[in-house]
């Protein structure tokens, strides 16, 4: 279901020359003017754009695993 979901939002991003990176550690969100401009990824490099989609995946430990 999520490819079906996913696949078609990709295929315009791509479309209008947009960057897809997926797994990807975002090291920082970058901030101007109190919006998201962009995202620093963990080896260092920027990507900078006027629409900024980040997602993620909540997964929650037990307690048990996290001690």
């Amino acid at each position: 279901m999520t490819e079906v979901m996913c696949q078609p939002i990709a295929d315009c991003i791509n479309k209008h020359g947009g960057v897809i990176k997926t797994d990807a550690k975002v090291q920082s969100l970058v901030f101007k003017d109190s919006k998201i401009k962009g995202v620093t990824l963990e080896n260092g490099k920027t990507y900078l754009s006027s629409n900024t989609v980040v997602a993620t995946t909540c997964i929650r430990r037990r307690k048990e695993d996290r001690d």
